[in-house]
């Protein structure tokens, strides 16, 4: 299942066009595999990568489009991290 939250939007709006939105990240996160962030915004650079690992099944997965999160710092709170050019880190 995927579910879709974007600040720019309402979630209503998400849903008119389409896609499976929640009200919140928090909502989004609550049991997720994967997150994926797709766009550079505030809203998710303030991001504790603690509480979204609390949040998500284990072992989360963090696909970073925008390349907001520190690589070195999402694997040593036990994320698999993937990063748009950055390759794949040997341990």
């Amino acid at each position: 299942k995927v579910s879709v939250f974007d600040p720019c939007f309402q979630s209503d709006e998400l849903l008119q066009l389409g896609y499976p939105a929640e009200k919140t990240l928090e909502k989004v996160l609550e049991y997720a595999d994967c997150l994926v962030i797709a766009v550079r915004r505030k809203e998710f650079e303030r991001l504790s990568l603690g509480s979204i690992r609390a949040m998500m099944k284990k072992p989360p997965i963090i696909v970073d489009l925008a390349n907001i999160i520190d690589p070195h710092k999402a694997e040593r709170e036990g994320f698999i991290y993937r990063g748009l050019g950055r390759g794949i880190r040997k341990r």
